[in-house]
């Protein structure tokens, strides 16, 4: 009987490690589908819209946050004009729980 619970127990626990492994491999995938849009477009998509920003030598790094998830955008201009769609994601790290994203 101990010997069936400790297999049990393991197969729980395995399951359970696939199942993060999955979860970080699909917000992975879903950040990385970003590079190249807009931050407008990211915005839209995400409903999270950054709250400041640091200048970098290649453009801007945007910091966003929700929850437990924070964020931040790296992103190249693509024009003069001012505002989210003027801005190319060239990157996105993140950090916490951003599953829902």
């Amino acid at each position: 009987m101990r010997a069936l619970l400790a297999v049990a127990v393991a197969a729980i626990t395995l399951t359970a490690c696939t199942t993060i492994e999955q979860r970080e491999a699909s917000e992975q995938e879903r950040f990385a589908s970003f590079v190249g849009q807009s931050v407008d477009t990211f915005i839209r998509q995400t409903t999270i819209a950054p709250t400041s920003y640091y200048p970098t030598s290649t453009g801007r790094v945007f910091v966003a946050a929700t929850g437990t998830c924070n964020l931040l955008i790296d992103a190249t201009p693509t024009s003069r004009t001012v505002g989210a769609d003027s801005w190319r994601i060239t990157r996105v790290t993140y950090r916490g729980g951003c599953a829902n994203i």
